[in-house]
Parts: structure tokens; sequence; C-alpha cells
């Protein structure tokens, strides 16, 4: 049998898809693209001013170098990306969303027929990296281990899924549903509310709980919005807690001084950089919160979607049975 095809196309240009990008061609020997969007120009051209990489602004060039494109930007640009590609045809193509952002099902609903038959999504970036101080390097901290990645409609046969393991370098935990990958994050307080639900504006009177729809993409759009009543009454009961004493632990995790949710969340992705990195895993990701733990079960559970082996569903019941505990 043939060997497999070692290229891939990222598109994206933070540290998640340089990282990955990177890792796979100086660590893996494979073939790497970017496929240089307009949104994100500027930061390839300093990229290129320093002699790196090997990037495209032609998306015919991206879809034709290679059959694995692996999707690393915001929420708010997954629409403009798909309608980019939807002028081809892509179903011979695996492309992986790689920030959990249901952004599997936004691609189904734009590209329609031509969407990959293989969508997968993760909930995070399988490298951790930063940029240098000019900007036009990146410092690798390691490989994330045991990555769930999930597929949204048909699983990919054994020899395409140890291909998609070869790119990401280490295990990966397949699911059958891409709304558990897009849930299983290991740091729920945070991306969770302020990533997949857009930015969620949680004020210090819980009445002020609502979501920012009109900045990012239709079908996301319409997707909340169906939940949007269940979203609010669940967060309204999740979020009973005393924020200000959630700011404050906020900061001493993050050693910052940060004035509210959003103003965290908005500056969140620091949280790789050394500057702020907590020294427990269980501070860096407040894990042991156990109102919004419970929250993002039941949130999971508004999808029809099964969470019980999911790390941070087992970590709410241990915590809660703690707290229970405690106070009995």
């Amino acid at each position: 049998m043939a060997a497999y095809q070692k290229k891939a196309v990222f598109i994206g240009a933070g540290p998640s898809a340089v990282g990955q990008a990177a890792f796979a061609s100086h660590t893996l020997g494979w073939k790497v693209m970017f496929y240089a969007h307009p949104d994100h120009r500027i930061r390839f051209n300093k990229l290129a001013a320093a002699g790196k990489p090997n990037f495209t602004t032609d998306p015919e060039e991206a879809v034709a170098f290679a059959d694995i494109i692996s999707i690393h930007i915001r929420f708010d640009g997954l629409e403009d990306i798909f309608r980019h590609l939807k002028q081809f045809d892509m179903t011979n193509k695996i492309m992986i969303l790689n920030n959990g952002f249901f952004g599997a099902r936004i691609c189904k609903h734009i590209m329609g027929d031509k969407a990959p038959t293989c969508i997968l999504e993760t909930s995070t970036s399988p490298v951790a990296a930063w940029p240098n101080n000019d900007d036009t390097g990146l410092e690798l901290a390691d490989v994330k281990r045991n990555l769930i990645i999930g597929l949204l409609e048909r699983m990919p046969d054994n020899a395409t899924k140890a291909r998609i393991a070869d790119l990401y370098g280490r295990g990966l935990k397949w699911v059958d549903s891409d709304v558990v990958g897009a849930f299983s994050i290991d740091n729920p307080l945070i991306y969770t509310v302020a990533v997949i639900f857009g930015a969620a504006a949680i004020g210090k009177r819980l009445s002020n709980f609502h979501l920012y729809k009109d900045a990012y993409c239709r079908p996301a759009v319409e997707l909340r919005e169906l939940l949007e009543d269940e979203v609010i009454s669940l967060a309204k009961t999740a979020f009973g807690i005393d924020l200000t004493r959630q700011y404050k632990r906020m900061n001493e995790f993050y050693d910052f001084e940060f004035q509210n949710f959003e103003d965290f969340a908005r500056h969140s992705p620091v949280h790789n950089r050394r500057t702020l990195l907590p020294t427990t895993f269980a501070h860096r990701f407040c894990q042991e919160d156990v109102s919004a733990l419970l929250f993002f079960r039941k949130l999971a559970n508004v999808f029809g979607t099964k969470t019980e082996t999911m790390d941070w569903v087992q970590m709410s019941k241990q915590s809660l049975a703690s707290q229970q505990n405690l106070e009995s």
C-alpha cells in the first residue's frame, strides 16, 4: 500500500495554526501551506518578511495542495472562510475545526453538498504556543495529550484516522459527536461561555446576561437563537454566585486585575504566556467552580449530547460531592 500524502493546509494566523504547522513541518516532516485569508494578511506579511512560511492568497491553490485542511480561526470568521471555500467541491477533503465553535455544523450549513464528507471538531489547539517578542517566530511549549476529536456525520476509516493522528502527534480520543468534540474542553468556565456562545456578557446583575449575536456568523446565530431561552434560564441558575468573588478568584489565579468577566474572557488567550501561567492546572482553569461546571453539563444536554464521558463532567460531580460533604 502506498504511503499516504503528508501534506496539510492551515487556515489561521495565530499561535494555534502556526504552532501546529510548525510542529507538523519541523518535527513530523509534513509539507504545509497556509491559506492567507484577507483578514490574516497583516500577520502573514510579517511572517513572510522573516522568510516564512509557505502561504498562498489563492483559495484554489490551497484546496489543490492537500486533502487535509486544518482550520484555526475565530468563530466570527467561520462564515467568511466557508463562503470562500464553497466554490470548490470539497467532498473528498478532510476538514478539522480546532477551536470548538460548532464549526462543523456551520460548515455543513453553508457549504451544503460541497462540504467535506469528513468534518471533524476538536475543542482546542493541539499545540501550546505563543509568539516571540517580534511576532515573527513562535515558541512551542508542548503538544497536548489525549485530545478529544469528534465528527459531524461519518467516522473516517482506520487509515484516515491514523493519518490524522500522525498530524496531531499524540493520541487522539475519537468520539462520535462533533458537539462532544466542541464541549470537551479543559477550561469550561472561560471558553464555553465566552467563545462558543459568542462573548457572553455577564454583568454584576444577572439580569444583564445576554448573548452578543449580531457580530457572529448567521448559522451560528440561528443555532444559538434556538437555544437562547434555555441558555439564559440555565445561566441565571448556574451563575447564581457572587460574581465579585469570581472576579477576585480569577485575578488571584492569573495575578491580573481584570475588572469583569468579559474583560477576562477577552484577554484569556494570554493564559499560555508564562507571565500569567498559574502554578497548578486546577487554578489555571478555575475547574472547582461547581456552579459553572454543572451549567455546561446542562447545556450539553440541551443539544441532546451525552456528557458522562467528559472529564469536566466527572470533575463537576466530584467537586459537587466534596462541596456537599463540606456543607454537611
